[in-house]
């Protein structure tokens, strides 16, 4: 059962004009039409976010069909830390040689893993640099493995004494 509400032109009335109980009315009225429309509303709203749902998948297959994927799939992240090293070592070892950290980072992402962190080369330095005698800082930005090659020697930079 409906309640219609009479409408009424609030800035013509004077507040006199009103009975408090036809306002109390009119405002339960608008109440259970506001009530009704949000019912009304929720089922509607809930289906079209399943329907851009499911546009948004069959255009993702129509891109893969069409050979022009636009996003890869999502790569895998690793569990921990040690995956990571592990992960590091034996793209170094199938190297057989010291990589650059450029290098490293293009082979890990090629593995269908994700660089932890913001993405960046200098987040897997971080981890290359955390175990001491797993990898060997070969020269600038180029890592190996222990006896792949001599480990880069810094040159002392002789100290000029000052005079007087």
């Amino acid at each position: 059962m409906r309640t219609v509400v009479r409408t009424v032109y609030i800035e013509r009335m004077e507040p006199r004009d009103v009975a408090p109980e036809a306002l109390d009315t009119w405002r339960a009225g608008l109440e259970q039409r506001v009530a009704d429309l949000e019912a009304q509303i929720r089922p509607l709203s809930a289906d079209l976010d399943r329907t851009k749902v499911q546009l948004d998948l069959v255009n993702k297959l129509i891109d893969i069909q069409s050979g022009a994927a636009a996003t890869p799939l999502p790569p895998s992240v690793p569990s921990n830390g040690g995956d990571i090293l592990e992960a590091i070592e034996k793209i170094i070892r199938d190297a057989g040689k010291p990589l650059h950290i450029s290098e490293i980072c293009r082979l890990f992402t090629n593995t269908g893993r994700a660089i932890p962190g913001q993405g960046t080369p200098s987040n897997l330095i971080a981890y290359i640099t955390r175990g001491p005698s797993r990898f060997v800082r070969i020269a600038k930005g180029t890592y190996g493995l222990p006896g792949m090659a001599s480990p880069m020697v810094r040159k002392r930079r002789r100290r000029r004494r000052r005079r007087g």
